[in-house]
């Protein structure tokens, strides 16, 4: 515009064989419960409007010039704001912001938080700057479109309340609250019906900008709520509470308080641009609404871009052995058997590992292994490896041997997100 810590190996069968009337908090620590939430996506998590109130020590004052008018003050004047109305609204072109920290704001503070409420990805544009006064007509402030901001900027006035309408939902915001002293942002979707009520009193002024999507349009229609437990960001919360209070507590039961849960991203991001703002797509949509929430109850956030290699042997069938191709180089892939020869052998290994900022980190507790045995702090959970999924590998070769056996590695290249606890 926030685990307990295993040292020793648990018991797989003692520690996630169900329990008797397992309770909620138990439930919505377990790895599969926090894929669940995400697989529902955050492409519309319920929110279409939003309004945030900033204090004179919070929000720059942006120092406008206005055509003919000169320098315009804040608190708005009576003076000023007889000029303004006389002179009727402002285009873009006619303003002139002289505060470099207004735009520093705008795209540090103000940018950020409609993305991550309003589940989009999005830049503003400044189209003008509008002034509504006590004693205009109704009619003249009708404005049955979404997609703008608008920034009110410190001026005494009351009324003008915001009605705002997405499908069933409705939004009711009130920027004449501590107006004299205060900036506040009033901000929806496309497809939402706004309306803005007379003054009462006073004068109001606000720069309107207009939300420029960079990713596929929100969706116009608001979709069914998927539980009864609310939107995922509301699910997300509530995990990582109850997962705080069980650290609290401290609670011995590993399975309730893990040191990290982890999720693999749909997309990988390279080693030289890894970091949460280089996501995008999906994954940027969800590191933008859980974000804020890991900081604010005091988890932290890291990424890793993994390697998982698979290992294994096979032969080509008796009955399909030539002794004039006994090289095994002779042979095609597809032309073995798919029986392995002894085990399969897994490893996956940690290229690089980073905080959400892009910087190089050390987090001694993640340690990821491929095995099927519960390690506390390892990429395990009930159904095996995290990291065995459905994807197709990047990688896939092979070796022949002259006995008719062929050596065949794939490759799979991930980014994680890994959620800490706190302490670790």
């Amino acid at each position: 515009m926030s685990a307990t810590h295993a040292e020793d190996q648990l018991d797989i069968k003692a520690c996630c064989a169900p329990l008797p009337e397992a309770s909620p908090l138990t439930d919505n620590l377990s790895q599969e419960e926090l894929e669940a939430i995400f697989d529902q996506g955050f492409e519309f998590d319920g929110v279409f409007a939003l309004s945030e109130q900033y204090t004179l020590a919070q929000a720059p004052n942006p120092c406008r010039l206005l055509g003919p008018l000169g320098t315009i003050g804040l608190p708005l004047s009576r003076r000023d704001s007889y000029a303004i109305s006389a002179h009727g609204e402002f285009s873009a072109a006619e303003i002139i912001i002289e505060n470099p920290e207004w735009e520093k704001w705008m795209d540090e503070r103000v940018g950020p938080k409609i993305n991550r409420q309003l589940s989009v990805y999005a830049t503003l544009k400044l189209k003008k700057l509008v002034m509504q006064h006590a004693g205009q007509s109704g009619a003249a402030n009708s404005l049955p479109r979404g997609g703008e901001l608008f920034v009110f900027l410190p001026s005494d006035f009351a009324g003008g309340e915001h009605a705002l309408r997405y499908g069933e939902r409705a939004e009711i915001f009130h920027p004449s609250t501590a107006s004299k002293f205060s900036t506040t942002i009033v901000a929806s979707l496309p497809g939402a019906t706004h309306m803005i009520s007379p003054l009462t009193s006073g004068a109001s002024l606000a720069l309107v900008y207009d939300v420029v999507f960079h990713d596929e349009a929100p969706q116009t229609s608001l979709p069914t709520a998927p539980t009864h437990a609310g939107w995922p960001t509301a699910q997300f919360r509530q995990i990582l509470s109850a997962w705080k209070q069980e650290l609290e507590r401290g609670n011995s039961n590993s399975c309730a308080a893990p040191t990290y849960l982890a999720h693999l991203l749909h997309d990988r991001i390279s080693h030289s641009d890894l970091k949460a703002s280089a996501a995008k797509g999906e994954d940027g949509k969800l590191l933008r609404k859980i974000l804020p929430i890991v900081h604010e109850l005091g988890f932290a956030v890291y990424l890793a871009n993994l390697t998982k290699q698979t290992r294994c042997s096979r032969k080509i069938p008796w009955s399909a052995r030539d002794r004039e191709r006994e090289c095994g180089g002779d042979y095609g892939d597809d032309e073995y058997t798919d029986d392995v020869v002894g085990s399969e052998e897994t490893e996956v290994e940690v290229d690089k590992l980073v905080d959400a900022e892009g910087r190089v980190q050390s987090l001694p507790v993640f340690r990821p292994e491929c095995a099927y045995a519960w390690e506390a702090d390892h990429l395990i959970h009930t159904n095996g490896c995290i990291v065995d999924d459905d994807r197709d590998p990047h990688g896939d070769d092979f070796e022949g041997d002259f006995d008719y056996t062929a050596h065949f590695t794939q490759t799979w290249c991930y980014t994680m997100l890994i959620i800490v606890a706190p302490g670790y």
